[in-house]
């Protein structure tokens, strides 16, 4: 089913989205509580930030390291291209000869 289907379908029951509500609103609070009690929750905040920003700035170099030492350990690797994002699967190598 299309997003749009299944939006509409869960907004046609008022009883799941207060469910969902009241859940994002706990959530919400144990975290504004937790972050709270952290004095450093905001450095913590632009160091994962930072961290992000140079993992996704340098993904097919991390991709291409992490298939060269997973075949040398004998793993077997294929990137899937025609997904909507290119996902790299690995295998045992002793599995994909039993099959």
């Amino acid at each position: 089913m299309k997003h749009q289907v299944l939006t509409k379908k869960f907004l046609g029951s008022k009883e799941r989205v207060n469910w969902h509500n009241q859940a994002l609103l706990h959530v919400r609070f144990k975290r504004d509580n937790t972050t709270q009690k952290i004095r450093e929750w905001e450095e913590l905040r632009e160091i994962a930030s930072q961290i992000k920003l140079h993992v996704l700035s340098n993904i097919k170099k991390y991709v291409e390291q992490f298939y060269i030492n997973a075949t040398k350990k004998w793993i077997y690797c294929t990137l899937c291209k025609g997904c909507r994002r290119a996902q790299l699967y690995c295998v045992p190598n002793f599995i994909t000869k039993q099959h």
